[in-house]
Parts: C-alpha cells; structure tokens; sequence
C-alpha cells in the first residue's frame, strides 16, 4: 500500500509542478520565461528519466529486484504522459498556426520545442495549485518517512536478534587461572616475530641439519615449557571485545599458533631421534590441545587455522612411527577414533552467516564517514533492504539447519548462497562471491583434516598391531576391537579408509575425491608407514617440491 500512496504522490507532485509553472509563467510579461518554459518542462523529468536509466541498468546487470526497475519505469512513463497531457491543455498554439487535425499534435510540439514566443499560455489559479503542490508533497514525504521508520525498525529488530544468536553462541570468558590464550600469548612473545624465525621453522619435514635444530629447539626451551603449561589448562578465550559486532572485532593473530605447533613438531622430531616415545608423542598431543583450544573460538578462521595445526601433528605422528622402534608404541588400550567434524564446520558456517546479518544491518541504519550519505541509505531501506531482509531470513534459516553430514552442510550452503544471488541485491552480490562464504572450498578442507584424524588413528593402531604381531595386518578389520575401537570412515566417499604397500611399507589413503565437494587443487590426503616409506615418497618430494 506505502508504494502505491508513494508512486501516486510522486506523480501527482510531478504534474502539479508543471502546472504551476504554466500558471506562474501566465502571469509574467516576460518573453525569456514563456520562451524558456519547455525547457523547464524538460528538467523535470530528468531525475525520473535518471533513476529509470540507472534501475534498468541494474536491472540488466542483476544488481537489483525486477519490481523496482518497472516501478521506476511506469513512474517515468506516467509523468511524461501527463506532463504532455498538461502541455497540450496549458499551452496553445498562435493565431495562424493550426494545422490539419492529423498533424496538429506534432505541429503542437515542435513550435513548444523549438521555443517559440509565440506559444501562448492557460492563465490557471496559482493559489490553488501553490496549496495542492504542498498537500501532496506533505503527503508523499510523510508516507516515505514512515517507510523508513518502518524499515529502519524492521531491520533493527532483526539485528539484534541476530547479535543476541551470536552471544548465546560465544563461549564466555575463560576465567585468568584456567585460560590457556594467557600462556600461548606469552610463549608466541618469547618465540620472536614469526618474520624473525628462522627459515626451519617453516619447513615441515625438516631438511636442516641436525645440530641447527638442536639449536632452535634449545634456543625456545623457555617456550615450549608455557605450551606446555598452556596445554594443561581446560579453556581458552582471547581477549576481543564481544560486544562489538563480528565484522569489527579483531581476528586472534592465529598465524603464531602455527609456528609454535611447528616448534613443538622439532622438539618431537629430536626426541624420536633419541628414542623417546613418550616425549614424542606428548609434543604432538601438546599440538592437538592447542588445535582444540582455537576451536573454542567459532569463528570460521579459528576453525581453518585449528585444521592446518592439526595437519602439523599428523606430520610430526608420520616422522616418529618412521623413525622409532615399533616396540616403543606398544598400546594398553585400543585407539579410540576421531569423531566427525561437521558439526564444527555447520557452526563456523552460521556464524559466519549471524555475521553477514550483523554487516548488512549496520550498514542499513547507521550512518558512517566513510559510507552512502543520509538520504541514500533512506531510499535503499525504503525500496531495497525488505528484499535484503527477506533475502537474509532465508538465508539464515537454511544454514541453520541441523545436519547429520557434509553432503548436508553441502547442501544447505548451495541453496543459501543461492537465495542470496536470486535475491539480486546489490551488496549480496559481493558476498556471494567471497571466499569466507563460497561453499565447496570450506567444506573440503573440514573433510580432508577429518580425513588425516581418522588416517593418524590407523596408523597408530597398525604400528601396534606390527608390535604385538611383527607385521601389519593384511586387513583393517583385524585391527578392531582389539587396537582400535572403529575402523574410521573416510568423509570423501563414506567408505572406510583404505590402505595399499607401497616401498617396503604402507600407505593409508583417502580418495581426495568426491562427486560433489570437489577441489580443482585437491592434493593426495595420505599417512605413510615404514621409514623407506616415508623418505620416498614424502621427504623426498617435499624437499624437491621446496627447491623449485
């Protein structure tokens, strides 16, 4: 009903101006007024003919709904079409001039066109139409105003309810004796500037020398005794300031949590070298904490960072299964596997999602230095943000959904991000394409780390086969339920993990293949066994792929 009362009142105000003009130049004695009337006719159609010219553009560009480009264009169509009707009513030929009845029209228009004096003008009441200009103009701006209060309500409301979802969501903060991010902040100090670290420290596996990693190793011992203490605390939170919406709270400096498990990877490395298992494996369980810790955090970059430091444990698990007897991993009790990881994924997501929410409302009703002046943003909540919102609803219901599988997330994302596309408005458009958003690429990378879990859980449950039996087991299946509680199930094709002999050992595999999470730089997600094994087809092209 507002756009109606609106379209109505922009017309009739359009048609009152011209009027006015022919009554105000009717009482002018001036040649240049009359003279110039049309083109004052003319200059009033140029922000319609310009917010048509720019609606059609968007249009075609898919920027904006369909509605607005035709409510533009009918608005623009209707006041042509009066003005005309109100021209050929206010303003009459010269004596001498009439024309046949066929071309007394165009007739008509070229004289007004070419400006001629001669044109003579309706004395209509000023007054009158001086109060009617006024009355619907009152009338017209009232009802865009209350529009805007409308909308600017209706998308507050909505982002608060938003902000509420995203505290509910926010872990609360860890108490200063219990939270692990004091000692990780304190450690990653005493390490250096990741610019300042050495090159090793990036280089996984290691192809330095030796004594050079004894070296860096002692050089942090410090460090790595606040991860250890940093290990043994039970919650983590940094110290971002939680009432600020999610777009403008400072993202952790996770790039340090990844040299530090790169530390601990060397320390691990040098104890399976003097043959200490159980210092070996507790820098890689140090590694996996501090994987786990980060996850505390929900947003989507904690959750791909606690994958990449994760990925670093498997590593540093595949060098000491290489490298240490295999009667040093003798079990007292079964392996007990990974669970999946998609509901870690499907929370990062949403959140994400509430953050969009968060964005999209801020920039619909506050104002800012850098951002669209007043009277911009009004015209975008009065004709654009109820499709933002509406958009956005669905939006975040889908993603909401509780999910049981990848395939789920995968779906759900897909049919988001198209809500959000069909929508045609402009700012989705943006984040449609972002890559915090784009679906595949997330949900693969959530795979893969679950695919590396369940692979380093084999691998540590087949090393204690070897030990208790003296050879690996021709089949998975002989490993339950004895070494481990489950075989694990790879997330890229739902079957379980597979394993083949490779250079006098193994390798344990995932397909790196689905049919419809698919990643054009998908690499091989494997573990190898036996230390032949390992120097040759993963030492060996990590350094040659380094050296390129």
């Amino acid at each position: 009903m507002g756009y109606a009362i609106l379209w109505v009142g922009i017309l009739a105000t359009f048609l009152i101006m011209e009027a006015l003009l022919i009554a105000v130049v009717s009482h002018s004695s001036k040649p240049s007024e009359r003279r110039n009337l049309p083109l004052l006719f003319w200059l009033l159609y140029l922000p319609v003919l310009a917010a048509a010219l720019f609606t059609g553009f968007s249009y075609f560009q898919d920027m904006w709904p369909p509605w607005i480009f035709w409510y533009t264009v009918s608005l623009a169509l209707g006041i042509l079409i009066g003005n005309r009707l109100i021209a050929h009513r206010g303003m009459k030929l010269p004596a001498g001039e009439e024309k046949p009845a066929g071309r007394l029209w165009g007739h008509r228009i070229k004289i007004l066109l070419n400006l001629k004096e001669e044109a003579q003008v309706v004395d209509w009441p000023r007054l009158k139409l001086g109060v009617a200009l006024i009355a619907v103009a009152a009338v017209t701006i009232a009802t865009f105003f209350y529009m805007d209060n409308r909308a600017l309500e209706e998308i507050s409301r909505f982002g608060a309810e938003a902000q509420s979802q995203v505290q509910q969501m926010m872990p609360p903060r860890a108490p200063e004796a219990q939270n692990a991010w004091l000692l990780y902040e304190q450690a990653f100090k005493s390490m250096g500037a990741e610019k300042d670290l050495p090159r090793l420290v990036r280089l996984i596996p290691p192809d330095v020398s030796r004594q050079e990693l004894v070296g860096f190793v002692e050089k942090n011992r410090s460090t790595l005794e606040l991860l250890y203490k940093a290990a043994a605390l039970p919650d983590w939170s940094s110290d971002a300031d939680i009432t600020k919406p999610l777009y403008q709270r400072p993202v952790p400096e996770f790039s340090s949590y990844r040299s530090m498990a790169r530390l601990l990877f060397y320390s691990a490395c040098l104890k399976a070298d003097g043959g200490d298992a159980a210092g070996a494996l507790g820098d890689l369980t140090v590694v996996k904490t501090m994987s786990n810790h980060i996850r505390k955090d929900p947003t989507l970059s904690a959750m791909l960072f606690s994958f990449a430091i994760d990925n670093i444990r498997v590593r540093g698990l595949e060098y000491i299964l290489s490298y240490l007897p295999d009667h040093a991993f003798r079990q007292a009790s079964p392996v007990k596997a990974h669970v999946t990881a998609n509901e870690t994924i499907h929370k990062a997501l949403i959140w994400e999602s509430l953050g969009m929410i968060e964005a999209w409302t801020t920039f619909a009703t506050k104002e800012t230095d850098n951002g669209p002046p007043r009277w911009v943003l009004r015209l975008y909540r009065v004709f654009c943000s109820a499709n933002g919102l509406n958009a956005l609803k669905v939006q975040n219901s889908i993603v909401a959904k509780p999910v049981r599988t990848y395939e789920e997330v995968n779906r759900n994302l897909v049919e988001a991000n198209q809500t959000l596309i069909n929508s045609r408005e402009v700012l989705f458009q943006i984040y449609a394409g972002d890559p915090y958003f784009y679906v595949l690429p997330n949900i693969y990378r959530a795979m893969a780390y679950e695919a590396r879990q369940g692979l380093a859980d084999l691998a540590l449950a087949m090393t204690a086969y070897k030990a208790a039996k003296g050879r690996y087991p021709d089949k998975l299946e002989e490993l339950v339920p004895g070494y481990i509680d489950r075989i694990p199930t790879d997330p890229l094709d739902g079957k379980p993990l597979k394993i083949r002999s490779v250079k006098d050992g193994l390798e344990l595999y995932s397909t790196a293949d689905h049919p419809d999470i698919i990643r054009a730089d998908a690499t091989a997600v494997n573990f190898f066994l036996g230390r032949e094994a390992y120097e040759e087809l993963r030492v060996k092209p990590e350094q040659a792929k380094k050296k390129q």
